[in-house]
């Protein structure tokens, strides 16, 4: 059984994975800690303040935390939670794709 609390966080945490981009974003946090706003827009060539827009929303979320000293995002208890369960996921894709073929 799912209670109340779960629901709201699962809603939460969809939500904020909902974009495309922010899954970008979410990944390339993910892959590399401690990375900066200037790294991110570098590597995922999305716009600088679209993506500062989304790393709020991820914020928001609890899935990436900032560093208040070097600015620089790391994900959350929350968020490595949700990456584990992207990566399953993934794994799982992966695996009927290559069933089908």
């Amino acid at each position: 059984m799912v209670t109340h609390d779960r629901a709201a966080e699962r809603l939460i945490v969809y939500t904020a994975l909902s974009k495309h981009d922010r899954v970008r974003l979410f990944l390339e946090i993910a892959e590399t800690p401690n990375v900066t706003l200037d790294e991110l827009v570098k590597k995922t060539k999305i716009d600088r303040e679209l993506a500062y827009f989304h790393l709020g929303m991820l914020h928001a979320a609890d899935l990436v935390r900032q560093d208040v000293r070097t600015f620089a995002y790391t994900l959350t208890e929350l968020g490595e939670k949700y990456h584990r369960l992207l990566r399953r996921i993934h794994k799982i894709q992966r695996k009927m794709e290559t069933e089908r073929q």
